[in-house]
């Protein structure tokens, strides 16, 4: 039996449909998350996530049918594409900016990279190293913080960038020590704080690079310029 486009959409409906009906009332859903945890999830969310190698091509396939049904996808940054062959940036219907990587994916563990300077009053509070992906958070007496993350850039993985409680995101294209990225700045409409995120691409490396932060633009730019590969037992 061959499996037709048709059948793929029809069957992406009917999963999306059962889903949906499936999932709780969302006003019995209400729970208040601590600031600290809502902090540390802002990353998290960010991380790229490895894909499932055997089944990309069909799970692709259902996916792009689910996609074409929904209306997901808004826009993709064709000349982001063109100047940089190994990532390619995409918005969808929800605000979320999307980061594909293309490339092989070294054997190596991805080198830890920390800043050589930081805002007065900053220390690290909390480090998560993996193979494929280092990340840091520094905060101060003020609560504010800054997480800083590099991860591979290589096939299946993704990076995405969330907007704070569903704000509108506004991105401005910037450079840190030359290489090529994006700003995203935003308010947190329930505490009035600032919620951002910077994000920039090494092609000769192969190593992506995320700044979150409560910090404003041009702080976190600086921080960003004064990173440097450090030692993990550092």
């Amino acid at each position: 039996m061959t499996i037709t486009d048709d059948m793929l959409r029809e069957a992406a409906a009917e999963f999306s449909a059962a889903l949906a009906g499936s999932l709780p009332d969302p006003e019995t859903c209400e729970h208040q998350f601590s600031p600290r945890f809502l902090r540390k999830m802002r990353p998290l969310l960010r991380r790229g996530r490895p894909a499932r190698h055997p089944i990309l091509r069909r799970t692709a396939a259902a996916v792009l049918a689910l996609v074409a049904s929904a209306s997901v996808w808004l826009s993709v940054d064709v000349d982001a594409r063109a100047a940089f062959l190994s990532w390619l940036r995409t918005q969808r219907e929800n605000g979320i900016f999307s980061y594909r990587f293309a490339g092989s994916a070294p054997q190596e563990a991805v080198p830890l990279y920390l800043p050589t300077w930081v805002p007065e009053g900053f220390a690290e509070a909390d480090r998560d190293i993996l193979d494929w992906n280092a990340w840091v958070l520094y905060t101060d007496p003020d609560d504010n913080y800054f997480s800083i993350e590099s991860s591979w850039m290589h096939d299946g993985t993704i990076m995405e960038v969330v907007p704070w409680h569903g704000q509108e995101l506004t991105r401005s294209s910037v450079t840190v020590n030359g290489l090529p990225g994006d700003l995203y700045l935003t308010t947190d409409p329930e505490t009035g704080r600032d919620s951002n995120s910077l994000v920039w691409f090494d092609d000769r490396t192969h190593i992506s690079f995320g700044i979150d932060s409560s910090l404003d633009g041009d702080t976190m730019l600086r921080i960003a310029e004064s990173i440097a590969p450090a030692d993990p037992a550092a």
